[in-house]
Formats: structure tokens, sequence, C-alpha cells
């Protein structure tokens, strides 16, 4: 299947570890719409329990966007993510 560099497709993206709710401050700061299935864990510290939004699926994003602007958020805007 060819896509077209106008079309608007669903493209995975791979990003560091860790990094994932970071680049989603950086995608909305763009105006890019963006998916990252994520959940609320309670990890232990101590003695303290915390509750922290951790991703469901490690160094992955979803985009919805175009071709040509997913290329350029990997090589124009230096965002560290790699399209599968």
């Amino acid at each position: 299947m060819v896509i077209s560099p106008s079309e608007q497709c669903l493209f995975a993206a791979r990003v560091r570890s860790g990094h994932e709710l970071k680049m989603r401050e950086r995608l909305d700061s763009l105006g890019v719409r963006h998916y990252i299935p994520s959940r609320i864990v309670t990890r232990v510290r101590g003695h303290k329990n915390f509750k922290v939004e951790a991703p469901v699926i490690p160094n992955l994003i979803f985009l919805f966007c175009t071709k040509t602007l997913a290329l350029s958020l990997a090589n124009g805007y230096g965002l560290p993510i790699s399209l599968s």
C-alpha cells in the first residue's frame, strides 16, 4: 500500500525509553494529534506510595498526521522519533 504525502494516517513512532510523556508535551505544543496509551500505577519509594502515569506500551507513541508531517517531525523539528 502506497501512502500519499497528503493523506492522514496513523503512524507508530518509537521514542527513547522514559520520554513518552515528555514527547506528549512537545507534540501538544506543535498541535500534532497523537495517542499514548497510559495508566496510573502505584510505585513505592521507601515507605511512601506514589501514583504516577506510566505508558502501557513502552517506547511507542501513535501519530495521526500526514506522511510529510511525520517525517518533518523526525527531521526538521529534531524530535527523537523513528517511524515504523
